[in-house]
């Protein structure tokens, strides 16, 4: 694999940046991550200081003007945690604009390493008896129990969660970094309906009057039924939505990575 992705950087003719000139395909984006991720492995922190990496694809996804790469990442050699998942939204010229870390590998601690020096322990004793004034039994302070914060439920998507939900009418509505909106059942956990979006979901939904509104990686923001989840209509920004939008008389207000603050009127 590794071999293989070498002869295509030499065939894909990166320049010393690490960017190329001209339209790039989703092949040539992969390789754009990986290699921007092995040159520029001091983005993990000084915890992964030295430490050999390993990388592989999870997810590769394009959009109209972007690619969304998912790599994994973790030590090479014997490690038996699961590994870290990073993401690059990458434009169809070749331009990194984003790179993030959605989950640090964990178990790193169980890494395999040199085995551990036996030791000796001492030879018992014989045990000694000595005198001792007899005391009084300490009574037991009881520990107060804390009342409430018992897990009632939990509910898995498909990748990180960074959106904070909100909640109308007994549904909890949050995004992951999956591609989708979830509606779920406030009471039980049931997913009630799950939207696809394209591309990774951290704005916090608003629920106003029956509708979600929430943004997506993918430059949009989405007006979606509360009830069903079906698309009432979406607004294209010029880059993503990470922003949480707000809504009050009839406007949603959102902003947006292409610098703009937008107030869209509801239809």
């Amino acid at each position: 694999m590794a071999e293989e992705e070498g002869k295509k950087e030499d065939q894909f003719g990166f320049t010393p940046e690490g960017e190329r000139l001209g339209y790039i395909s989703l092949e040539e984006a992969w390789v754009l991550a990986i290699r921007h991720a092995r040159d520029n492995s001091e983005f993990y922190g000084p915890r992964y200081s030295g430490t050999s990496l390993v990388w592989e694809i999870i997810s590769q996804d394009e959009g109209e003007d972007y690619y969304d790469i998912k790599l994994s990442f973790r030590p090479a050699g014997r490690f038996r945690g699961e590994p870290g998942v990073e993401q690059f939204i990458i434009d169809k010229m070749g331009n990194i604009d984003i790179r993030q870390m959605l989950d640090e590998p964990t178990g790193m601690e169980e890494t395999a390493g040199p085995p551990a020096t036996p030791t000796q322990e001492a030879p018992p004793t014989s045990p000694q008896t000595t005198a001792s004034t007899p005391t009084a039994t300490p009574t037991p302070t009881p520990t107060p129990t804390p009342s409430g914060g018992d897990l009632r439920w939990r509910y898995q998507t498909g990748s990180s969660v960074r959106s904070s939900p909100a909640v109308a009418d007994g549904v909890v509505y949050v995004g992951s970094y999956d591609n989708h909106v979830y509606a779920l059942d406030a009471s039980s956990g049931d997913l009630r309906w799950r939207y696809k979006t394209g591309s990774g979901v951290r704005s916090s939904p608003a629920v106003a009057d029956g509708v979600v509104y929430v943004g997506s990686g993918d430059r949009h923001v989405y007006a979606l039924d509360a009830s069903s989840g079906e698309l009432r209509w979406r607004y294209q920004t010029g880059s993503y939505v990470w922003s949480s939008p707000a809504v009050a008389d009839g406007v949603v207000y959102v902003g947006s990575d292409d610098s703009y603050v937008y107030a869209i009127t509801i239809p």
